[in-house]
């Protein structure tokens, strides 16, 4: 059945929650909509009827935003829930009436999956996760229109949305080259962030070293964990001193160290102004000494071909000096705890010469039919 799209009920189911996309049920009320959405960039004016209900959608106060039953919409995510529950679902219910069909692939094989509806034409309409990236974005918003403009309707109806792009560098960073948003931006606010090298304490207490603060000093921490029994189990040749969680390698990120913070996609800033990072002298200065790293055989042999239950599995095993990853606890065995464990977050290093920490962000789309 043809989905209809409603970019202004999607927009504000997404302001009270997080997320949120409709199929309409009422024929009449969304080819409205659809009309003013597929023919404008911007959000249209509003008409409020004697119910109190914008546009003939929803109404203009309180919560629930529609009549029950009155609307749904699907939305594709990959399964990285730890628990296998979405518990949010039941409170988006619960605050807009608004069904949700939700298409839940594995993370492993979602991307692919991802990439195959959206040739077909056979996707949901929205996209959740962390399958979404700065290509399909390109390919799917700015090139082919299938994804619907969301600034205008940022700005009128989420101001809280409208106050994170308005933080620094956020508004630009989330603007694809046509000047449009097309995703929800994903802001962290907190002093650590997900996805960074964590170095492993008791091993730097084993081998009689300090937390590294320059590349120098990490690399010859890197030496120490090979060369002594680091994870002193009496084996001196099992330690492996680097390696990373193979769906989430973000190596590049480490170019950051030498000046040039930089995504995934090769995208960085320098002098305030984007820049393709894998042909600027930093990355370069980057390879040179990872390569170094390599030669010298402190990096996992299995880096770039393991799979995810390999790299934990040696985790399990203590068998890491450091690791990037999400969390320690993804790959030690240590559950997440109260009090301080063994394992620290790496700090940036060179921070006194301008080294930074960068990884890239995802998001959400809605989409227009």
């Amino acid at each position: 059945m043809k989905r209809k799209a409603s970019a202004l009920l999607l927009v504000m189911a997404m302001c009270t929650i997080i997320f949120a996309g409709c199929g309409n049920k009422n024929k009449d009320a969304t080819d409205s909509a659809n009309d003013k959405t597929s023919t404008s960039k911007g959000a249209a004016e509003d008409t409020v009827d004697d119910n109190g209900k914008v546009n003939g959608l929803m109404y203009k106060e309180g919560l629930p935003l529609v009549d029950e039953g009155a609307y749904s919409f699907s939305i594709f995510t990959d399964g990285s829930s730890d628990t296998g529950e979405f518990y949010m679902l039941n409170e988006f219910k619960k605050q807009t009436n608004v069904d949700v069909e939700l298409r839940l692939l594995p993370y492993e094989t979602a991307k692919e999956r991802l990439n195959l509806d959206l040739n077909s034409g056979d996707y949901a309409d929205v996209i959740g996760g962390w399958t979404l990236n700065d290509s399909m974005i390109l390919t799917y918003g700015v090139q082919q229109g299938t994804f619907i403009p969301l600034e205008d309707y940022y700005e009128k109806y989420c101001p809280n949305i409208s106050a994170i792009l308005d933080l620094p560098g956020v508004r630009e960073r989330m603007t694809a080259p046509d000047g449009h948003i097309y995703t929800i931006p994903y802001v962290c606010g907190d002093t650590t962030v997900g996805f960074s090298p964590y170095i492993n304490g008791k091993w730097l207490e084993n081998v009689g070293m300090e937390i590294p603060k320059t590349t120098e000093e990490f690399e010859a921490v890197l030496k120490a964990f090979k060369e002594k029994d680091a994870n002193g189990n009496g084996d001196p040749n099992d330690e492996i001193p680097f390696s990373a969680d193979p769906n989430n390698l973000h190596i590049e990120a480490m170019t950051g160290w030498f000046g040039l913070p930089m995504d995934r996609n090769g995208l960085g800033i320098k002098d305030e102004k984007p820049v393709y990072g894998g042909v600027s002298s930093e990355y370069r200065e980057f390879l040179s000494w990872f390569n170094s790293l390599y030669e010298q055989g402190l990096l996992d042999k299995e880096l770039y071909t393991q799979d995810i239950s390999t790299w934990q599995g040696k985790g399990n095993k203590d068998l890491y000096g450091v690791s990037i990853a999400y969390g320690s606890s993804e790959y030690t065995g240590i559950p997440a705890a109260k009090e301080k464990g063994p394992v620290d977050v790496l700090p940036v290093l060179n921070a006194d010469k301008g080294g930074k920490w960068l990884r890239g962000s995802d998001g959400f789309s809605i989409f227009r039919t």
